[in-house]
């Protein structure tokens, strides 16, 4: 995980960006917000997702 933020006006969304190594780099979004107080605390970590799925349009994307 090379950045976690929240995301400005929701109260529920974390903005990750990954590396996701031949796939390059990923911008996700999580509604987990509740359970990390302090987002810079996933930063280096590794986490498992699904790459296969269609893009999406976010409000604040």
């Amino acid at each position: 995980m090379l950045v976690c933020e929240f995301v400005e006006g929701s109260d529920k969304l974390l903005r990750f960006e990954l590396d996701a190594g031949e796939l390059g780099k990923r911008q996700i979004f999580s509604g987990i917000r509740g359970s990390y107080g302090e987002p810079e605390k996933l930063v280096g970590r590794s986490v498992v997702f699904i790459a296969n799925l269609a893009r999406a349009r976010c409000a604040s994307a």
